[in-house]
This record gives C-alpha cells, sequence and structure tokens, in this order.
C-alpha cells in the first residue's frame, strides 16, 4: 500500500479520535456535574447589585433602537441599572437615535461616550473599564444581540459561586427562513458551539465567550491589551489567568435577528466566520504559555489544549486530507469506498448540516492562520 495512504488514514485517525475522545468526556462530564461544579440548587440567590452595561457601537442604527428597547424590558431593577453607550465614531444616525432615545426614556441612567477617532472595540472597553462607573458587576453587550427579559438576573445569580469572576450568555438565531438549505448549517453550528460553552463551563471554564452578553466582576481586570480585534475571549483569558473561571450559562439566552442566507449575505456570513476564526487563533496563540500549565486546572492541562487542537491543528489538519483525497485514486476500491460513504453522509440532512458546519468552521480557522502567517491582522471591529 502506497505511503501517503497510510499516512493520509493515520492523520484521519487522529483528527476523528482526539475529536471522539473530548466530545464523549465532556458528555461524561455533563452528566456529573450540575452548574459550574457547585449545583446552582444549592446557591442563595442573591440581592440585585448595581450593574453597569457597556455598549460599543459603530454604525448600528439598523439594530439600536431595538437594543435599547431590549434593554429597558430586561427584568432588572432599573435603579440598579446604568447602561454606557461608547460610540467608535459612527458615520450614520447612531449617536442622532441614540439621543432620541434616551430623551424618551428619562428614568434609566444613561451615559453617552463619543470618542474622538476610531480605535475599535478593544479601546472602547478599557475605555469603559477606566470610567467612575457605579457597578460593582459589569456588562458588555452587542447592538445586534437581543437579550432574554431574565437572562441578566439568572447570569447575575451564579456570581454566589466566589470563583466565577465571568458568565457569559447562550447564543439563538432568529428570525431566520427554514425554508432555506443553509440554515440547517448555521443551527447546527450554533448546537455545537453551545454544547461546548455549557460542558467546559461545568468541568472548569471555556476559552470563548460571546459578545452577546458578557458580564464579570468589576476589579478583576483594569485593563487589557490583545492584538486581536475580538475583545471578549482576549478578556476571558485575562480573567482565568486571574484564578478565576469564565462560564457560560444555558439557561440565559440572547437572540441575534435576521441572518439571512441568500446571495451577498452568505458571502458576508462566511467572511464575518473568517474574521471571528482569525480573531480566536490570534488569540489562542497570545496565550499559549497555558498550555498544560497546571496552575489553571482542568482548562490548563484539558479544556485549552482541547481548543487549540481544535481551532489550530486541526483546521491543518482538515485541508491536508481534502487536498490529498484524489491521491487515494492509486488505490480505487479505497477511494470508492470512501467517496460511497461520502455520499451516504451527505443523503441524510442531519448528518450533512454538522459535515457542512464542520468544514466551513475549520475554513474559516485556516483562513485566520493564513492571514497571521502572511501578517494580516485586523484591530478595528
Amino acid at each position: 500500500m502506497p505511503i501517503i495512504i497510510i499516512v493520509w488514514f493515520c492523520i484521519f485517525l487522529i483528527e476523528a479520535g482526539i475529536f471522539a475522545f473530548y466530545y464523549l468526556y465532556l458528555r461524561r462530564a455533563v452528566r456529573r456535574y450540575s452548574g459550574a461544579n457547585v449545583p446552582r440548587h444549592a446557591l442563595p440567590e442573591i440581592e440585585s447589585p448595581m450593574i453597569s452595561l457597556c455598549i460599543c457601537t459603530y454604525n448600528e442604527e439598523k439594530t439600536i433602537v431595538k437594543k435599547l428597547h431590549n434593554i429597558t424590558e430586561l427584568e432588572y431593577p432599573k435603579e440598579k441599572m446604568e447602561i454606557v453607550i461608547i460610540d467608535d465614531c459612527s458615520t450614520d444616525r447612531t449617536l442622532e437615535l441614540v439621543k432620541n432615545f434616551i430623551e424618551k426614556h428619562p428614568n434609566l441612567l444613561w451615559r453617552i461616550i463619543s470618542k474622538d477617532r476610531r480605535r475599535g472595540k478593544v479601546d472602547s472597553i478599557n475605555l469603559f473599564l477606566s470610567l467612575p462607573i457605579k457597578g460593582s458587576i459589569l456588562c458588555i453587550t452587542d447592538a445586534d444581540a437581543l437579550l432574554e427579559k431574565k437572562s441578566l438576573k439568572i447570569i447575575v445569580n451564579d456570581f454566589c459561586n466566589t470563583k466565577v469572576g465571568a458568565v457569559c450568555a447562550m447564543s439563538a438565531v432568529e428570525n431566520i427562513s427554514k425554508e432555506k438549505p443553509a440554515i440547517g448549517f448555521e443551527v447546527a453550528y450554533r448546537n455545537i458551539y453551545n454544547y461546548l460553552r455549557m460542558a467546559e463551563s461545568k468541568l472548569h471554564s471555556t476559552p470563548l465567550s460571546d459578545a452577546g452578553l458578557m458580564v464579570f466582576r468589576r476589579g478583576i481586570v483594569n485593563n487589557f491589551h490583545t492584538k486581536s480585534g475580538s475583545p471578549e475571549p482576549a478578556l476571558t483569558f485575562e480573567i482565568i489567568k486571574k484564578g478565576f473561571r469564565s462560564i457560560h450559562n444555558e439557561k440565559a439566552i440572547f437572540h441575534v435577528e435576521t441572518i439571512s442566507f441568500n446571495g451577498s449575505s452568505s458571502i458576508n456570513r462566511m467572511r464575518q466566520k473568517a474574521r471571528r476564526g482569525k480573531h480566536i487563533v490570534q488569540i489562542f496563540l497570545e496565550n499559549i504559555k497555558l498550555l498544560f500549565n497546571k496552575q489553571y486546572g482542568v482548562f490548563g492541562t484539558l479544556i485549552f489544549p482541547m481548543e487549540f487542537f481544535m481551532h489550530i491543528i486541526s483546521p491543518i489538519l482538515v485541508i491536508l486530507l481534502m487536498v490529498t483525497f484524489p491521491l487515494l485514486s492509486l488505490k480505487p476500491m479505497i477511494f470508492l469506498s470512501l467517496l460511497a460513504i461520502s455520499v451516504t453522509l451527505f443523503l441524510n440532512h442531519k448528518t450533512r448540516n454538522l459535515v457542512f458546519s464542520f468544514l466551513t468552521s475549520q475554513i474559516a480557522l485556516m483562513y485566520g492562520i493564513l492571514s497571521l502567517i502572511l501578517g494580516k491582522r485586523e484591530v478595528l471591529y
């Protein structure tokens, strides 16, 4: 048998074996633990603390009014909420719409900051952290993320556990047409992503965080630096390095509205995935010293190494398998058998969605790796 075929199958077995091991390990963890290593029913509900909520904006005129309405409808004491809007030099009507909305809702504590030039979201969050804000609990939420009414109250209660430094809500897709085949790919991706975040949270921490709603204790991080343009995962690592845990709460949900999969919007979605992939790769490489570091418990010895494999090593192996797949035709029986299995898998819509979601994510991550190798960095985000 040609050596190339042996190598191909070895790479495939390594790839499939590591993913299977981690999935089975996480399933066991989910069954064993409830909540963030402490059963939630054992934690007393805390009195609603003062929170400071930050919305970073840049050309958000299409979503900002819905977002502000959404904030006013949260089931959280309004006298315990401070809302800070930091605009990164929007060129549309974002600021105008924000000011008009605030004039109609003077009962809440609002604060608007307009930056003198565009510096990106990391700069906006560092500015937020430097302000004389009132909250003991800080929140960051995207302008296009609509929070379920009880999500903030649910998350705040997680801070009864003194080891928890940050909590994120889970994402859901809203207002999408089920008639479009691409919706299955998006749902498959979200389901896998949310399951990993939930399971890793039960073990210790998860290295990825959603910009839809991230809540953390004030004073843990006062300033942070990352060359990546995606601040939430970078902030997550800073919190973990300070000895706290960063988790997701599966009961706190936010919705991302109006995801379309037609024409140019599908291309934009892929670009968004590629950009996020590049940011994740960048942040993982910045924190490579945490790999197999026992100081961070199971996060350092298992969770981060596995996520590092999935986001940096795996994309390289997947592309290698795809490029060398035609070489298996040197052994027609093996090639045709694998081709028949592939076709069979794609005939089942659930399997097809899962495989397509996996491949698109891996390609996006590979784009991120190549972009960094070529020296292309995107800081403004």
